[in-house]
């Protein structure tokens, strides 16, 4: 009996006990599945959360995403725009780099030209130091170009009378000469010095100068002869006949000078030919 009831009192006991365990673990389960629920519901809370955050995230990596292909195509904008703006920078380097040969070069030219306007204002002192005594000059040149008018108009009165006298000589005179040299050469009695009724004194040329206009001749006879200043002499020879007419322009004693005033067309007189007195 006795064993009996302790086997009962501790069947009891293990009972209370079991029955105390069980409450204890019964309420322990539901406070842990009062703590997961809630922890549960924390998350369910926290996951729409973050769902809502995600979808703002999304949202702004859409703006941002959009920015950023914005700010691309910015950049490749601007990065043409900078390979455009370097090769403008390259060609206005080059442009300067010209340009500063081209200034180089005028300063060099500039400093040329200095020197030469140098050199001017010295010509222009010394042209206008000239120019004074050019002036002077000058009113004595006036005074000469008057005298030689002066000169040219007697000139030209003489040529005038001069050619009338030749019209003469060519009409009159030199038709007789002619005949008269004809006569001499056939009758062989042409020869320096004689003195015939056409022929009082014959000359030889010895010398011929011919200018810009102008002939003279130089002869062997002077005034000891009996020549004389604006004497008039035919010229001739034997071979080619009548060739021209001369006038004594400078005598000596034994020389003379004598300008030619015609010659035959086609036949000069040269040195050699023989220059005769008329005395017709």
């Amino acid at each position: 009996m006795t064993v009996d009831k302790i086997l009962v009192i501790v069947v009891l006991v293990l009972s209370v006990v079991f029955v105390v365990a069980a409450i204890n673990g019964y309420a322990k389960d539901r406070d842990m599945r009062t703590t997961k629920d809630n922890s549960i519901q924390d998350w369910k809370t926290q996951a729409e959360a973050g769902v809502v955050a995600l979808k703002a995230e999304q949202e702004v990596n859409k703006d941002l995403q959009s920015q950023v292909a914005k700010h691309i195509a910015e950049t490749a904008t601007l990065t043409e725009q900078l390979k455009t703006a370097k090769g403008e920078t390259d060609t206005a380097n080059t442009q300067a780099k010209e340009q500063k040969t081209a200034n180089e070069n005028l300063v060099k030219q500039l400093t040329d030209v200095r020197g030469d306007l140098a050199g001017l204002k010295t010509d222009i002192k010394t042209l206008t130091d000239s120019l004074g005594s050019t002036k002077v000059e000058n009113s004595g040149l006036r005074e000469k170009v008057a005298a030689l008018e002066t000169e040219r108009n007697a000139a030209v009165d003489g040529l005038a009378k001069a050619n009338k006298e030749l019209e003469t000589l060519k009409k009159d005179t030199i038709p007789a000469l002619q005949k008269k040299l004809d006569d001499l050469i056939r009758t062989g009695g042409v020869s320096t010095g004689m003195t015939t009724a056409g022929l009082q004194l014959d000359c030889a040329i010895t010398d011929v100068r011919r200018g810009d206009g102008y002939a003279l001749v130089s002869l062997d006879k002077g005034k000891k002869d009996g020549l004389d200043l604006n004497v008039k002499l035919f010229v001739w020879n034997s071979a080619e006949g009548y060739k021209g007419k001369v006038t004594i322009v400078e005598i000596h004693d034994n020389t003379a000078v004598a300008r030619v005033d015609y010659e035959e067309p086609k036949i000069e007189i040269r040195k050699g030919d023989t220059a005769s007195v008329l005395n017709l």
